[in-house]
């Protein structure tokens, strides 16, 4: 039934009815014996802009963003991309949900590609499901918003991989993200810096005899890769081809940072793997000198 037909049933047999047609408006004016009026406007099909179909690009890869990471990776002023967000929402475009505690205060909502989203992207809808695991890959999500926006107005181009995805390859070590760095000066040259980032919560067991899982022994297994020289995965994933990699590991703690470089020294004596702590992070940047490499004594590098 069309906006007219549902005024004239609403407004009943006995009323008056004036139509005015406006430019792309019909305004429907029922006039009641008590002089009420109502209006009824036929609204336009939402126009998408360049930005949104980004924002659709980035919930298709990390699943969810909440409307601080959106903001983040555009450098939007955070009342406005709200605004931008609810009207998204309010065509399907995107959904929310409220995310399980992350960190102190109201926990964020969780915004992903709703049904309408999903079918412009050409991707199966599927409602993101609160689990421990969701919450880690939000960590590693407020990770890896964090390296795209300190390169987004640099010479530097910088493309991620969530861990989802590269589970998906079921590859031999599963690393929490990887990305890569390009120089766009260089592009012509096609040479690439290749990382695998560890996020730290803590909660692992840095070495132990009787648990297969443990820090110590995921080192062992990055050094013969690393070893073997293999990164076709990572090749065919961003287009790339890649000669050695890196592989960042961020400390929950200083304490941590600690303990888990005295591993490192033991284990890696070409000194690809480096490592600082998540407030160094957060603090200064990814850019910053808050790199240690334990394997060869070196401390406060630059990652580039």
């Amino acid at each position: 039934m069309s906006n007219v037909a549902r005024a004239v049933e609403a407004a009943g047999k006995n009323c008056q009815l004036f139509i005015l047609f406006k430019q792309n408006t019909i305004e429907i004016r029922p006039r009641f014996r008590g002089g009420a009026v109502s209006h009824l406007k036929k609204e336009n099909t939402m126009h998408l802009e360049d930005r949104d179909k980004q924002i659709f690009s980035y919930l298709a890869k990390f699943h969810c963003l909440t409307a601080e990471h959106v903001a983040l990776l555009f450098g939007m002023n955070i009342k406005n991309c709200q605004r931008r967000l609810r009207k998204l929402t309010a065509r399907n475009y995107i959904q929310f949900i409220q995310s399980p505690g992350i960190s102190a205060g109201k926990s964020p909502y969780l915004f992903y590609l709703g049904e309408s989203g999903c079918e412009l992207m050409n991707i199966e809808f599927k409602k993101p499901r609160l689990t421990v695991k969701l919450s880690h890959q939000q960590k590693n999500t407020d990770i890896l918003v964090k390296i795209i926006s300190d390169f987004r107005d640099s010479d530097i181009l910088c493309e991620v991989i969530p861990e989802h995805i590269l589970r998906e390859e079921q590859p031999s070590i599963i690393p929490d993200a990887a990305f890569m760095l390009q120089r766009k000066s260089n592009e012509a040259t096609k040479k690439q810096a290749l990382f695998l980032v560890e996020n730290c919560e803590g909660t692992e067991i840095i070495s132990s005899k009787s648990f297969n899982q443990d820090i110590e022994k995921k080192f062992i297994s990055y050094v013969s890769y690393f070893n073997d020289g293999d990164t076709l995965l990572y090749d065919r994933l961003f287009g790339c081809s890649f000669k050695r990699f890196r592989v960042l590991y961020i400390a929950s703690s200083l304490q941590r940072q600690n303990s888990i470089s005295k591993i490192i020294s033991s284990l890696d004596s070409d000194g690809f793997i480096w490592i600082t702590t998540i407030e160094l992070l957060e603090q200064k940047g990814i850019k910053a000198e808050i790199w240690q490499v334990p394997g060869t004594g070196e401390k406060e590098r630059r990652l580039l």
